[in-house]
């Protein structure tokens, strides 16, 4: 089988090595490969794509930008994406199974089927148009959103949705069969991220994620004010000084640790008893399951995305989107440890069993088989 992943509109490898996910992102179509996939990867990239063909082992990349001079300008991007299926014609005509890696770019993957007559694979990390209602996002923007969406759901031979609530919404609003609509979880390599049984810092949580409105970070600073627990924070974003500010205000003991590529994270999710995440709405967020796949104790926010990741008081705790409530449940883990352990080691038994990439790799190769009868 020849699988051609077409990359989140404006993505690229570099970008992905940037943000320390390159190592995560690439590591299913490399086990694909490994089991007799050929895989090929259609990048926003330039030439500089290339310099990470030796972490890929065997997979193919086409740099779009390689091809072509990058416009500056946004809508001039946007338009060039259209001709993509023209410049790489050999690429996609050579595929058996074309797949998007997300919606927000999907159009590239509609009209590469279209013109080719390829299966198409249409794979949401989470929910586009449901996510932009969440936000309250423009009239505009939710009709492209909405046009989109509808196009590239009813030119789909199959659709990978991450939860049960995503499915309901394709089914729902877009009038997509369930015979259509495939639940694939986001997977962990439980083999790297483990339990590896460290002595786990006390006194200090961990955040792990974007700095970005969407992960409410400051309510986890206030849940934290007065209490002389302090929060470790990986990840970046355009809030870090908004929150260093905040968290010298409230006197809550705050580091910064950057992004930290993804290989090294095991280590550092073996570091924490307890990890938090608090948006007010998630897809099926990766961190969350890497954490805990590592054993932590995790808080979660009681809202779509983390309420069916977390089974309160079985493997983590799910709190109301208040300060108060969080910072009772963090109280709690950090005096009751034997119970905080017992939330990790059935969290991790957890996604062993249900978001192991070894699991997944056999669901995603019956995707391919599927479209191809």
């Amino acid at each position: 089988m020849n699988i051609v992943l077409i990359f989140t509109y404006d993505m690229s490898l570099r970008k992905w090595a940037e943000s320390g996910l390159l190592d995560r992102e690439i590591k299913l179509y490399k086990t694909l490969a490994k089991n007799g996939v050929q895989v090929s990867f259609v990048t926003y990239g330039d030439d500089l794509d290339y310099e990470y063909a030796k972490e890929l082992d065997g997979i193919q990349i086409f740099p779009y930008y390689s091809y072509l001079k990058q416009p500056k300008g946004k809508t001039l991007r946007l338009f060039y994406s259209l001709r993509m299926p023209f410049v790489l014609r050999s690429v996609f005509k050579g595929a058996d199974i074309v797949k998007s890696n997300q919606m927000w770019g999907s159009w590239v993957a509609v009209l590469s089927k279209l013109l080719f007559r390829k299966a198409l694979i249409l794979r949401t990390g989470y929910e586009l148009y449901d996510a932009a209602r969440f936000r309250n996002r423009s009239i505009i923007y939710m009709s492209l959103i909405r046009i989109i969406s509808w196009i590239s759901y009813r030119s789909s031979t199959l659709v990978h949705v991450a939860t049960s609530e995503n499915k309901e919404v394709v089914q729902d609003v877009f009038g997509i069969n369930s015979d259509k609509i495939k639940i694939m979880p986001n997977w962990v390599d439980t083999d790297t991220f483990c339990n590896k049984i460290f002595t786990r810092i006390k006194d200090t949580v961990l955040f792990v994620g974007r700095l970005h409105e969407q992960k409410n970070i400051p309510l986890l600073l206030h849940a934290l004010s007065g209490t002389d627990i302090g929060v470790d924070i990986v990840g970046a974003g355009g809030m870090r000084e908004e929150l260093q500010e905040l968290s010298e205000r409230l006197a809550v003991p705050c580091n910064f640790l950057g992004s930290i590529p993804n290989d090294q994270m095991p280590d550092i999710y073996n570091q924490y008893s307890i990890y938090v995440l608090c948006s007010p709405y998630e897809g099926n967020p990766k961190t969350l399951l890497e954490a805990m796949s590592c054993g932590c104790a995790v808080i979660g926010t009681n809202v779509l995305g983390i309420r069916g990741l977390i089974a309160h008081e079985k493997n983590g705790l799910l709190v109301a989107e208040d300060s108060q409530s969080l910072r009772h449940a963090i109280l709690r883990l950090n005096k009751d440890l034997l119970f905080s352990a017992s939330l990790g080691e059935e969290a991790s038994r957890n996604i062993k069993k249900h978001n192991s990439l070894e699991r997944l790799i056999v669901d995603e190769i019956q995707s391919y088989r599927q479209c191809l009868k």
